[in-house]
């Protein structure tokens, strides 16, 4: 052990030792405990608290003693062992993870692609389709390639039968899976970009207008027809008078509905407030006072598109009928479409939040691959991939198989990943927005990739990032430098009842007052008897027993006769103290007390920690920080490079 001390000593004092400390870009500035600061995060310590609002400014030689005390405290925590605790670790770990997302989220988009996505918004197409569905279908679709084989042979025989001339209706009627626009002829609807499941809108925005064309979905086979496409006009804020009619109902009730309206109308366009006639005709609950705030025109009923999309802002419409009923409307703004640095974000994120990041972020993921050496087994890849053929990837069937699968499938920076490790990723991270399974798999590959190497570039972020390491550093201290203190000073001071009753005996003098004090309780009683009564059944009681027993005993019912204060009273700070003590002025009393007295004594000096509490802990503090940093410095070694120290001079 003391050829080990003497060794260690001769290193940090050596010529030798202290000329390779000055060398490189982040020399050491001073080792303690067998630790080395670097320069980097002395002088990031050193100008965050040393600021144009830091009221006292240090020197480098100032702030360096300041450092290196700093340092000890770390030395005597790690010491106590703080930092192994699990509490320090959950803590540490919690702190890095919020604090890495900046940097791990470091990655560039594919321009193109959110391009295309809002040149997409900038149009509104309607379409039409036959849905050919995989087994499953709607709620339960796991389909394997072998299930589009057929389902893709049909739809090019449909598509031949449009090509001879048959109708789209009629093969609607006979083909298609979805019950829903099966009842309109094959019509969804009118959409725009980001309005549709991406793989529907990749097919959609790719088919001519007034064409159909062969599109394959998480659903299955459509044969997608565009009916009509239209420039995105932007958003309508509108509000409406709406009076409910069914479309099958008789004319007397239509008759009535279209009084109704008319009525209301005739009202607004008087210059009757809109609100106010919504409120008492129409029978859209939702919106009482009529507001529909802004819509999109192109997913209204066509009526309703038609009429706002002619009007002027605060024009009000004549009634119009859908199939909803009767309508009065009123165009109260039109927004133009959004740019498209406004709209670019919110594209970013909706990929993002559709499971397409590794789509959106391709080419910058590609080149943390290359730069992390990720090496795939391409025989892994295609054993994995011949598997998902036969069984769905997210089946418990496919998990066994390859649960304890020890072959490599990729490499990163020669770490080893084996199909096993991607197994139990596979089975936390099922979601994908693909469904058919080799696609499923491929999606969930490529994302237990990108985890694998942010899980790396997280481990290596502080070699990467100077400000990240430093914030790491000082954050891991503080931890230990408050649970030290909480430890040996701040609790201490607060809950060592005898050594600072000690502090108090020898520095008395210091807490003195300017004068003197009444110290103990003032009790308001009903009346002078009942003075009396209490002084002379209290007598031989010590006066917190007194106390107790005055008010336990004296009230009737909820009715007291004993009001109580306790304090450390200097003059001016209680009219009954005053008036008994500092013979200073007449207290008045409060309703229902008559009379008062005193239990306590008058102090030139306090005589307990208490009387002078929150003074006197924070001095026992600062001595116990004394005792210390001398014990401190005594404990563990230090060595500070003066040489590095003067090169932050120059």
């Amino acid at each position: 052990m003391k050829k080990h001390f003497y060794l260690i000593l001769f290193l940090l004092v050596s010529p030798f030792a202290t000329n390779a400390q000055i060398q490189g870009d982040d020399p050491v500035v001073m080792t303690v405990n067998g630790k080395d600061v670097r320069k980097s995060e002395f002088l990031y310590s050193y100008g965050k608290n040393n600021t144009e609002e830091t009221v006292e400014k240090k020197t480098i030689d100032e702030y360096a003693e300041l450092f290196k005390n700093f340092k000890l405290w770390i030395a005597e925590g790690e010491a106590q062992k703080i930092d192994t605790t699990q509490a320090f670790r959950t803590e540490l770990a919690d702190y890095r993870e919020q604090l890495a997302k900046p940097y791990q989220e470091e990655l560039s988009i594919d321009e193109s692609l959110v391009r295309q996505e809002y040149e997409r918004m900038g149009q509104i197409i309607k379409i039409s389709h036959i849905l050919l569905a995989f087994p499953g279908y709607p709620n339960n679709i796991k389909p394997l390639p072998s299930d589009t084989v057929d389902l893709y042979k049909k739809a090019q025989d449909i598509q031949k039968q449009l090509k001879k001339g048959e109708k789209f209706t009629n093969l609607v009627d006979k083909y298609s899976d979805d019950s829903r626009s099966k009842a309109q002829g094959g019509t969804i609807g009118w959409f725009s970009g980001m309005n549709l499941n991406y793989q529907f809108e990749q097919g959609a925005f790719s088919v001519p207008e007034g064409k159909a064309g062969i599109i394959r979905t998480n659903w299955g086979y459509h044969i997608l027809r565009v009916d009509e496409k239209q420039p995105y006009q932007g958003e309508y804020h509108v509000a409406h008078i709406l009076v409910r009619v069914d479309k099958h109902a008789d004319t007397v009730k239509v008759a009535d509905a279209e009084k109704k309206v008319l009525e209301a109308y005739d009202k607004v366009a008087g210059g009757a407030n809109f609100g106010e006639i919504a409120k008492e005709y129409s029978d859209d609950n939702k919106t009482p006072e009529g507001d529909l705030g802004w819509i999109d025109l192109h997913r209204t009923v066509p009526e309703f598109w038609n009429t706002v999309k002619k009007m002027k802002e605060d024009e009000i419409s004549r009634p119009f009928r859908t199939d909803f009923g009767f309508h009065v409307v009123k165009l109260l703004e039109t927004k133009e479409p959004a740019s498209y640095e406004e709209k670019k974000p919110i594209i970013e994120d909706m990929f993002s939040n559709y499971g397409y990041f590794i789509p959106l972020h391709r080419h910058a993921i590609e080149q943390l691959k290359r730069k992390y050496d990720l090496r795939k087994n391409e025989t892994s890849y295609r054993n994995l991939q011949e598997l998902a053929k036969t069984i769905y990837p997210s089946e418990t069937e496919y998990y066994d198989a390859v649960s304890n699968d020890d072959n490599e499938l990729f490499s990163l920076k020669s770490k080893s990943f084996t199909i096993a490790d991607f197994a139990e990723y596979l089975k936390a991270n099922s979601q994908s927005p693909y469904k058919l399974s080799t696609e499923f798999l491929t999606d969930r590959l490529e994302n237990y990739e990108y985890y694998i190497i942010s899980k790396e570039k997280a481990a290596t972020l502080e070699n990467e990032y100077p400000e990240f390491r430093n914030l790491m550093q000082e954050y891991r201290d503080g931890i230990i430098l408050f649970e030290v203190k909480n430890r040996e000073i701040w609790d201490k001071a607060s809950t060592d009842s005898a050594g600072l009753a000690d502090f108090l005996a020898a520095n008395r003098e210091k807490y003195a007052w300017d004068s003197p004090r009444f110290k103990g309780y003032v009790v308001l009683t009903k009346d002078a008897k009942t003075t009396k009564q209490i002084r002379k059944q209290t007598t031989k009681m010590q006066p917190e027993e007194a106390v107790r027993y005055a008010l336990e005993n004296f009230k009737v019912g909820e009715v007291e006769y004993v009001k109580v204060e306790k304090g450390l009273f200097a003059k001016g700070e209680n009219a009954f103290v005053d008036q008994k003590i500092f013979k200073s002025g007449k207290a008045e009393f409060p309703e229902n007390f008559g009379d008062f007295f005193l239990i306590g004594k008058t102090l030139n000096l306090p005589e307990s920690p208490e009387d002078v509490k929150s003074q006197i802990i924070t001095d026992y503090q600062d001595y116990l920080e004394k005792i210390w940093i001398k014990r401190l410095n005594e404990n563990y070694s230090v060595k500070i490079y003066q040489e590095v120290l003067k090169s932050i001079y120059n």
